[in-house]
């Protein structure tokens, strides 16, 4: 009787067993969906981070777009008011009056010269012209630099800061600089006799100076715009940007000469006015105050009094308050 009780005890347990496992097996097979739920949820999250991500990266790029845009309308906004002066320039602190430039000419070798620049500058002006061989000149009007052919460089005050602490600073064993422009807004772009160089402004122009970086330069003009350029390479093809630039000139170089890559010097002013000159020597022009106008109407009227040759304009450049700097032969 005792072993049919043991018999029946272990009966027992191994039904207890038995049932204590299924129980293990069926609470197992109950919590892997709860395993395949976690990993479905966490995919969920990754797939919504990415989403959000890029969601941020878009409007990233329409912030940085805008931010660009508002730059520019900024720019113009102030270049429109300093236009718009009449008896201060764009520093308060800073009077000029816009009547008190001269002109006069010049004879270096074949080349004159005739310039409508501030008073101040005048004795640095005329002082170069006399002792020195122009190799390359620009002018924003408040300022005016001089690069002669071996390399020694002039300047009146108010070029560009960053420029003349460049040059200032630069050491005598150093190549020298062989082209230069300045703009208004403090834009500048020097270059260097072993080809480097350096420059301020709009960072469509880095891009675009990049992306040619195989090519020399033959000429950079700065517009009345912030971002308004115009590049001229050394092969003779160009590039320009903003929505400043003449619309004379881009019919010139666009419609009129059907994109031609032939341009050896392109400059802008601050209130639209454009010169170029293309590689045959044929030179184009707008955009000139009455002043400057008629200057070049006397020049081109007047004959060489040796040969007779009629005048030839060379090159212009422009600054504020209609102030130009010209040179013919």
């Amino acid at each position: 009787m005792e072993e049919e009780e043991e018999d029946d005890d272990d009966l027992r347990e191994d039904d207890d067993f038995e049932n204590d496992n299924a129980s293990n097996i069926a609470n197992v097979g109950s919590s892997f969906p709860l395993v395949v739920d976690e990993k479905e949820d966490v995919q969920r999250t990754i797939t919504e981070i990415k989403k959000q991500m890029e969601i941020a990266d878009v409007g990233l790029a329409i912030l940085m777009s805008e931010s660009e845009k508002l730059e520019s309308l900024a720019h113009g906004m102030e270049e429109e008011r300093c236009m718009a002066a009449t008896t201060h320039d764009c520093d308060d602190d800073d009077e000029e009056d816009a009547s008190s430039s001269s002109c006069s000419s010049g004879e270096k070798g074949e080349k004159e010269y005739a310039y409508g620049l501030p008073e101040e500058s005048l004795e640095v002006v005329e002082h170069f012209l006399q002792e020195e061989t122009l190799g390359c000149m620009s002018t924003n009007g408040k300022g005016t630099i001089f690069l002669s052919q071996n390399g020694h460089a002039a300047y009146t005050s108010h070029i560009p800061k960053a420029l003349r602490n460049i040059l200032q600073q630069r050491q005598t064993s150093l190549p020298t600089p062989i082209y230069v422009s300045i703009g208004t807004k403090a834009r500048f772009y020097v270059e260097f006799e072993d080809g480097k160089a350096e420059w301020y402004g709009p960072e469509k122009l880095s891009d675009c100076l990049e992306v040619n970086a195989d090519l020399d330069i033959s000429s950079v003009a700065f517009g009345k715009l912030w971002d308004t350029f115009f590049v001229v390479f050394s092969d003779g093809s160009w590039e320009y940007h903003g929505k400043g630039l003449p619309r004379g000139l881009v019919r010139l170089v666009v419609e009129d000469r059907r994109r031609l890559s032939d341009l050896a010097t392109v400059t802008l002013g601050p209130r639209g006015e454009w010169f170029v000159v293309a590689k045959n020597g044929r030179s184009w022009w707008g955009g000139l105050s009455d002043d400057l106008d008629n200057v070049i109407s006397d020049v081109l009227d007047e004959a060489d009094d040796e040969d007779g040759k009629e005048r030839v304009v060379d090159f212009i450049d422009f600054g504020e308050k209609d102030s130009y700097f010209l040179i013919y032969e």
